[in-house]
């Protein structure tokens, strides 16, 4: 298995033919921690619902996720002692233009839009405190900061044919 030693956040993904593939369950690891990866329902072409987050979940949830903890820090650093945050997030734009002839085309989508809604209650001695960190929050999500900026990658492939 290919290896990303000294890389930041790494994540193992395995699969193979004696697994759940037939499910549509994948199996991953962060750190200590195992995700179960279903194939999503709501993109088009999937087929029944859902056991568990699909690979999109993981993403909304990582952006929102983010947002909420980056936000969390602001107000503590402010000093603000008393807040409720709501926040929901949702993909909004779906695009699979160029999808490859050997490729299901919802496997090509692209997410166009994240629509990611953010409410926070303080009382009012906390307002102005309040308003300049939801002002500011957003620059520090690691994770909304890299969707908007884009995120480049690099795949490395290989592939090995066993002999008789």
């Amino acid at each position: 298995m290919a290896s990303q030693e000294g890389g930041m956040f790494p994540c193992e993904v395995s699969a193979s033919s004696d697994g759940p593939v037939n499910e549509g369950v994948t199996q991953a690891r962060t750190g200590r921690h195992e995700l179960l990866v279903d194939e999503g329902e709501h993109l088009p072409g999937s087929e029944g619902e859902q056991e568990h987050p699909s690979p999109v979940d993981y993403l909304v949830f990582a952006l929102v996720s983010c947002q909420v903890s980056v936000l969390e820090q602001a107000l503590y650093g402010a000093g603000v002692e008393e807040y409720e945050i709501e926040a929901v997030g949702a993909v909004d734009a779906l695009d699979n233009d160029d999808v490859p002839d050997e490729m299901p085309a919802h496997t090509a989508a692209r997410l166009d839009h994240v629509d990611v809604d953010v409410a926070l209650e303080v009382p009012k001695e906390y307002g102005e405190a309040a308003r300049d960190c939801l002002d500011a929050y957003n620059a520090g999500c690691i994770v909304g900061q890299s969707l908007t900026d884009g995120i480049e990658y690099t795949s490395s492939k290989s592939l090995e044919v066993g002999g008789e």
